[in-house]
């Protein structure tokens, strides 16, 4: 076969010593099957012969694979037709004979110790989380993103749309539509519900992980030669710190989609790199090699908006790949075809989404085609310097140069990708300064220049990057350019690691294959195993050597015990840091308990009153605040409000303003936790008065009102918003007034105290948020829970109703006589009354304002302000009354107004009234109004005398509220309003 002559031509023309032993073994194999003892060559000469695939193995005996090819290569006949060849000069040969052969042959051994080492990454991904997420009836997943994911995945299951008809939140540019479309579609195979989902995202990135290893492995084995560091590889990769916790069970962020992807890229590229047989000749290797570099590019470009940034190793290497060819005498064209057309398949794979789905965006669609164009740009420049017999160096320097050009050209013919780039730079910008982990860099000194990379990337970042530099050494005189590919991997995410952490995750899973390298060259430094061979022509291998047998790749034996305790020994050494980071950074992402405990008693306190989304909205860090809203109303799309809003929150100490905030979200529960030292944590800041005080008073601090505390344990405490009721009582003029009472929280009774100042009436007010018996003094009252949901006062009423204005303090008017108090909204106290500026009010709101449907009597002293012009700048506003704000003609109810300067008072029913007007009252003075309705008479008062009657036979409409200084839905009055009676009856 065709690969078998070409394998076997590069063989002799780097071994031409091995010419006659080839000769006697075409007679032994005349002769049949054979054994290792039966040919004159020895273990390392015959190991190169299994290496490349001139011997096939059956039956425990061997063969040669094509005696035809071989014979061709030895008698120099190039036109002698072998078995299955083809003419290369004009067709292309598919040989599958290799794979049947491997399979066929696969050893035992090797298999057993690959499906170990992957146990080991399972080992790794689910022993430090497994009793975290699965919490009796719960999944609860790891970290606070993976909520994201599980919301549109919930939302996908239940709606089952097509994928036309997807949410643009999930196809959008910012989104990972790829990784999400891709578990749900995995989910609608295990059945449908959310249970489902919370499994599939479970376990997700642990077969994920299993995945990845497989890949490592071959990556590492086709790059090397040598399965010992393919299992070495996977070994460091199975502890490599920020590796295995970004893939543990249950901690579903996109990261380990993006292993995945990344590893499927870097296997696809490495396979290319490697076969070097002509680029005509279809091979298994090639074939999967194309179809996994198409697939991952297309795929990386998807499902993450940082992954353009992953296919940039793919320009770098080949930059310098054609400037290798150019050195090597190859063509450039040829020898990276099958690259260059998995990058064009790649380019139409990432734009069928965009134009079919609308997903990712155009940008992102298109940076595949960007790629391809750019390396047919640089392997242009390539074939042209070969041919006119450029030096490397100059074809590197013009590949650079023709590649900003390129980037020039792109930059300015295509605004909508710039825009995407600055919009890009720009998040990486600002993410930067959040003071996120993943924002650090590989150095950071937040943790130590030396231990950062340590931490997250264990002992094995020394191992794995002797290997890389050494490597990288290598290419500089081998001709290795599956070795450059890994090296243009390796040292791009090392940058991209020292500018974000969040980079050392795709790095980590380069070094491991370095790392496994390293760790493969250390044993043998022991005299455990052979070193790799990493000399000679890249068909050549090493020899799997362990201490005492000799055995040829890809075969593979168990060494003796004692060697195998002395490698797990310095495995331990070099990966057991890893390990333990491995464990303690899996643990940092575990949902705390006090985190998922709260969040179900928030839930079932939700449930109990039938609170349901939005108004069920939990308001807490923001770094957990995915979990609560999960568990709580299954909404876990954005954290964003916390995040902007929660630490001003915490550090505030305005408790009414962030009430009215939060309510205007709207926001059901809000969750706070302790601070790492609460002696620094001001007393008058929410965080300590919610924390340490549960919402009461103290000495110095004043109690909350809004802030009803509903659940607590340990390390969380809930308290739901609620309007909070109003108790009222009277005292001394001046002095501090104490309301007190008890509320349960769990099993436990905490005392809730406010402390109010008397005005100068001595009638006080405060909000309270629970209900129960409160002590005012020597005296009681209780709240009612519907005064407490309604934000009404807890007082009884009577029938009629005495406003003096008098208190000079406070945001109350109280009612002296009936109860009826009123809360002013924006009036100012005076030494005589309350100010109007036209905006302001007393509203009285609800079932206990006063609104007197038959004959009653309204009285107003008031007064207009100097300098305003009534007659045509304030020309109606509204002193007192209950009918909303409406032309005269519709009043609906009563009301006393002014009417360009005049005193008038209305009763009607929205369609009839009884109307009169009364004299100018736009003096300045002080005036008292009254309006009488009584029978079917209507007559307005003025300073005790009538100055006009009318006829109203209709009804009046009880409204459900009253309000001085303006009407309920407007028409403010200027001016001064001192006193105020309503009573039912004239």
């Amino acid at each position: 076969m065709t690969d078998v002559r070409s394998a076997t031509a590069d063989l002799l023309e780097d071994r031409p010593d091995l010419e006659d032993d080839l000769r006697a073994l075409l007679d032994v194999d005349d002769d049949g099957p054979w054994e290792f003892d039966d040919i004159p060559l020895d273990s390392g000469e015959f190991g190169e012969l299994v290496a490349a695939d001139i011997v096939e193995k059956a039956d425990g005996q061997y063969r040669l694979r094509n005696r035809a090819a071989v014979r061709a290569v030895l008698d120099g006949d190039e036109d002698e037709i072998v078995e299955n060849d083809t003419d290369e000069a004009s067709s292309v040969s598919i040989d599958l004979s290799r794979s049947r052969t491997r399979l066929a042959n696969a050893d035992r051994v090797l298999l057993g110790a690959l499906v170990g080492t992957l146990a080991f990454v399972v080992v790794m991904r689910i022993a430090f989380s497994w009793n975290a997420v699965f919490r009796g009836e719960h999944i609860v997943l790891l970290g606070n993103d993976p909520y994201f994911y599980r919301f549109w995945l919930d939302q996908l299951v239940q709606l089952d749309p097509s994928l036309e008809s997807i949410p643009g939140s999930v196809t959008g540019q910012g989104d990972e539509a790829l990784m999400i479309v891709t578990l749900w579609k995995v989910a609608t195979l295990f059945g449908d519900g959310t249970a489902v989902v919370g499994q599939i995202l479970a376990w997700y990135p642990v077969v994920a992980a299993v995945l990845v290893g497989a890949l490592v492995y071959k990556t590492a084995v086709v790059a090397f030669d040598d399965p010992r560091v393919g299992l070495a590889s996977v070994a460091i990769y199975a502890v490599t710190p920020i590796v295995a916790y970004r893939s543990a069970l249950g901690y579903s962020d996109h990261h380990a989609f993006d292993y995945l992807l990344l590893a499927v890229t870097v296997l696809g590229v490495v396979c290319l790199a490697r076969d070097r047989s002509d680029w005509r000749t279809v091979t298994p290797r090639r074939l999967s090699g194309a179809a996994a570099l198409s697939l991952g590019i297309a795929g990386q470009v998807h499902a993450w908006r940082g992954g353009p940034l992953l296919v940039l190793p793919l320009a770098f290497y080949i930059t310098a790949r054609v400037a290798t060819d150019v050195r090597a005498g190859r063509s450039p064209l040829e020898a990276n075809a099958w690259f260059l057309g998995s990058l064009g398949v790649s380019a139409v794979l990432s734009a069928v989404p965009y134009t079919l789905y609308d997903w990712s965006g155009f940008a992102r669609s298109i940076i595949p085609a960007l790629l391809c164009g750019g390396a047919l740009t640089v392997v242009g420049i390539g074939v042209l310097a070969r041919r006119r017999d450029i030096d490397a160096r100059r074809v590197l320097a013009a590949e650079i140069g023709g590649g900003l050009l390129i980037a020039a050209v792109v930059w300015f013919g295509l605004p909508g990708l710039r825009e995407t780039v600055r919009n890009g730079v720009a998040f990486f910008v600002r993410f930067s300064q959040t003071g996120v982990i993943e924002a650090y860099s590989l150095f950071s000194p937040e943790y130590g220049v030396i231990t950062t990379p340590l931490f997250y990337l264990g002992f094995t970042f020394v191992l794995g990057m002797a290997g890389l530099a050494g490597v990288t050494y290598s290419i500089g005189y081998e001709d290795r350019p599956a070795w450059l590919a890994l090296v243009a991997y390796g040292w791009t995410f090392f940058a991209a690691s020292v500018v974000q952490l969040r980079f050392a995750g795709q790095f980590g899973i380069v070094l491991a294959i370095f790392g496994g390298l390293g760790f493969v060259y250390l044993l043998a430094a022991v005299d455990l195993l052979s070193a790799p061979q990493l000399t000679g022509s890249a068909e050549e291998t090493g020899r799997a050597q362990f201490r005492g047998e000799t055995i040829a790749v890809p075969s593979l034996s168990l060494p003796e015990r004692r060697a195998v305790v002395t490698i797990v020994a310095l495995f331990l050494l070099v990966g057991g840091f890893g390990g333990l980071q491995t464990a303690s950074g899996t643990q940092d992402l575990v949902t705390e308990d006090a985190t998922f405990e709260a969040s179900i008693g928030i839930d079932e306190h939700a449930a109990a009153t039938n609170t349901t989304w939005p108004e069920n909205y939990v308001f807490s860090e923001w770094g957990s605040n995915r979990v609560y809203n999960y568990h709580v109303s299954g909404h876990s799309r954005s954290y964003g409000y916390a995040e902007q809003n929660y630490e001003a929150f915490r550090r505030s100490t305005e408790s009414e303003q962030w009430y009215e905030e939060l309510s205007a979200k709207p926001t059901g529960y809000v969750v706070v936790g302790p601070t790492e030292s609460e002696t620094d944590v001001p007393s008058e800041v929410m965080q300590s008065r919610l924390w340490a005080n549960w919402g009461s008073a103290t000495a110095d601090v004043s109690g909350v009102s809004h802030y009803r505390a509903i659940y607590a344990n340990e390390e969380r405490k809930v308290y739901e918003l609620v309007p909070g009721a109003t108790v009222v009582g009277h005292g001394t003029p001046g002095e501090t007034q104490t309301v007190r009472t008890t509320f349960d929280v769990g099993e436990e009774s905490h005392t809730y105290e406010r402390r109010v100042t008397a005005t100068a009436n001595g009638w006080y007010a405060v909000q309270v948020p629970y209900n129960g018996t409160y002590t005012l003094g020597s005296g009681q009252t209780d709240v009612s829970e519907d005064a407490v949901q309604s934000g009404s006062f807890a007082s009884p009423v009577g029938e009629r109703a005495h406003w003096p204005l008098n208190a000079s303090s406070g945001d109350v008017a109280f009612d002296v006589r009936g109860g009826h108090h009123g809360r002013i909204q924006g009036a100012t106290w005076t030494d005589s009354g309350l100010s109007f500026d036209g905006d302001d009010s007393v509203r009285f709101a609800g079932e206990q304002s006063f609104t007197p449907a038959g004959d009653f009597t309204l009285s107003v002293t008031f007064r207009t302000q100097e300098g305003v012009d009534y007659v045509d700048d304030v020309q109606y506003p509204r002193i007192a009354g209950t009918a909303p704000s409406s032309p005269f003609r519709n009043t609906s109810g009563f009301q006393v107004a002014l009417s360009q300067g005049h005193l008038v008072g209305i009763v009607g029913n929205g369609e009839r009234v009884g109307r009169v007007t009364g004299p100018r009252v736009d003096d300045g003075a002080w005036h008292t109004a009254k309006l009488v309705r009584e029978g079917t008479a209507v007559r307005l008062y003025l300073d005790g005398r009538l100055v006009g009657e009318d006829q109203y036979d209709g009804s009046v409409p009880r409204q459900s509220s009253f309000a001085i200084g303006s009407l309920p839905g407007g028409g403010g009055f200027t001016g001064e309003i001192r006193n105020a009676t309503a009573v039912p009856s004239a």
